[in-house]
């Protein structure tokens, strides 16, 4: 009889295996797995990585275990890995620090490239509020957004996070959020945290510190950051931030603002009354800076600044349009019409960035956007790329020093295979590529001060042999008759099975003088002619260059 020792036996793997070091961190592939590490808080200071796409809907009310709380905090690193978590809700009467995360603080703690699509927080009277994390105290968010949902509470809520004292960047929100105190469409209160290349877009509403990106700038940084979505309230409502205490630049809003007292197209309230009886006004700062969208009602509301407690000094080299935003007065700033808004000269002339760049403009056609909100184009891969190898192409991004591209086998970019480094090209040829694999592309761009942008569009390409791109693109609507297309691919097989049994002689007489003939008509004489099967301009123009690519690479092998 075979004896077991069970002490021997290894133990289980937690969640989906690794042991929550840095360089094997905890696996997460489903919601079960995800909703775990909140109810263990001894692994609140691991690494986690996540593996699959998850959906939260089966947690509902309270059932989801919140990750950190104010008095243990998450401390590790969680890496989304570019996946998605979908439908996380939360419903609370009165929780204070809620969102998939509640509290973080820890300068090396880091959340990174994870997606939230539709999160629903409803905290009630519940305080710093948001749908990835409730407080990050310390520590950074890189890479991460969240599509639609609702964000709900009453001081300090957020679209991404509730209150901010650490680094936020290549972020943004598109969800509504709404509270009664420092509620802002990215951030609710950023509390001497950085916020950097990031944007919302979802509409904002409150009572009191309410802004388009942030509610409350309090000893904060936010630079290289845009607002576009409609923002309400009642005092010191801003189209980019509601009562800024700190350094706003190179930013701008295209916010639709309304509300009652101290309203602003970018801050509502520049400073704040330092002293209880005779108080000293102290400014804010904003330099660099834009807004665009309207601004109902009489003063105290500004084009771009609600207030600035007449001390204008701390809004340097900022403008607003005086059309847009039905505004002729602000506190602070200088006030144009949508012409010069739109003029490069009106920016450069005060010392903007367009060189470096900071920023970029469309003159005559729009106002100047953010350099990284630029991307690269990719142009258009055919459905079949023939052989191993594949050379994308991407139009050049105006002020870019260099570019990276990925080659991955899903659209999602989750299994990446190969990528460029970073290089000057605007071409790369992938090679190693794998027969009947279909592989997707896609790039991004950096300027010279290490900015980098969004990624382009996603391209891809099945890489096949004459045949599979015959097979595949040939409509037989296209050809004499309908029987022609197997007939047609039954000579592109004939010369595969050449090619094979390397007769490259054989091969290439069969392409030249039986399928290319068959395929020329448009490319000789502008129209198909008698000998073409193929018998609209269209369809030989799909075929044809592959024809053509084949027989060069014949040629190739007999040299």
């Amino acid at each position: 009889m075979l004896a077991i020792s069970f002490s021997a036996l290894p133990a289980q793997a937690k969640y989906g295996g690794g042991t929550g070091e840095p360089n094997e961190p905890y696996l997460i592939f489903d919601a079960n797995q995800m909703n775990a590490i909140g109810a263990d808080s001894n692994d609140w200071d691991k690494h986690f990585v996540l593996i699959n796409d998850v959906n939260l809907a089966e947690y509902t009310g309270t059932s989801f275990n919140i990750i950190g709380t104010r008095y243990n905090p998450f401390t590790g690193v969680f890496d989304g890995n570019d996946h998605t978590i979908s439908n996380f809700s939360y419903t609370f009467a009165g929780r204070d620090y809620t969102g998939l995360f509640g509290y973080v603080s820890d300068a090396n703690a880091e959340i990174r490239y994870l997606r939230l699509i539709d999160p629903n927080v409803d905290a009630g009277t519940g305080n710093i509020v948001g749908s990835l994390v409730g407080s990050l105290r310390e520590g950074k968010i890189t890479g991460c957004y969240v599509e639609g949902g609702s964000i709900s509470g009453i001081y300090g809520v957020g679209g991404l996070v509730g209150d901010n004292g650490g680094t936020i960047n290549n972020c943004y929100s598109t969800g509504r959020v709404w509270g009664d105190w420092s509620v802002g469409g990215l951030v609710g209160l950023n509390y001497d945290g950085t916020i950097t290349n990031c944007y919302s877009t979802g509409s904002v509403s409150g009572n009191g510190t309410v802004g388009g990106l942030a509610g409350y700038n309090w000893a904060g940084t936010i630079n290289n950051c845009y607002a576009s979505g409609d923002v309400s309230g009642g005092d010191d409502v801003g189209g980019l931030v509601g009562q800024n205490l700190g350094d706003i630049s190179d930013c701008y809003s295209q916010s639709d603002v309304s509300g009652t007292y101290y309203i602003g197209g970018l801050v509502g309230k520049n400073g704040y009354c330092k002293g209880s009886w005779w108080c000293k006004w102290v400014p804010g700062r904003i330099v660099n800076s834009y807004s665009s969208g309207s601004v109902p009602g009489v003063w105290p509301a500004g084009g771009l600044v609600g207030y600035s407690g007449g001390r204008r000094a701390g809004v340097m080299t900022s403008f607003w349009d005086i059309e847009s935003s039905g505004k002729t007065i602000s506190d602070g700033g200088t006030g144009l019409p949508t012409a010069e808004m739109q003029m490069m000269s009106t920016f450069t002339d005060v010392g903007w960035d367009f060189t470096t760049p900071v920023w970029t403009i469309d003159e005559s056609v729009d106002y100047p956007r953010l350099w990284w909100e630029l991307t690269p184009v990719l142009h258009a891969e055919p459905e079949v790329t023939l052989g191993t190898s594949n050379t994308i192409f991407w139009d050049p991004v105006p002020g870019a020093n260099d570019y990276y591209a990925e080659c991955a086998e899903d659209s999602n970019f989750t299994s990446i295979l190969y990528n460029t480094g970073w290089i000057t090209e605007i071409s790369y040829e992938f090679t190693g590529l794998e027969l009947g694999q279909v592989y997707w592309y896609s790039a991004k761009a950096r300027n010279t001060a290490g900015v980098e942008s969004g990624w382009s569009n996603v391209e891809s390409s099945l890489q096949g042999t004459l045949a599979d791109a015959a097979d595949i693109m040939l409509d037989p609507d296209t050809l004499k008759n309908k029987n022609m297309k197997n007939a047609l691919l039954n000579k592109i097989n004939a010369a595969q099975q050449m090619l094979d049994a390397g007769r490259y002689e054989e091969a290439l007489n069969k392409l030249q003088n039986d399928i290319l003939a068959k395929t020329n008509g448009c490319v000789e004489t502008g129209q198909p002619d008698r000998n073409d099967w193929i018998i609209t301009c269209e369809g030989q123009s799909q075929l044809y260059p592959l024809v053509i690519e084949t027989i060069e690479y014949v040629s190739g092998l007999m040299d």
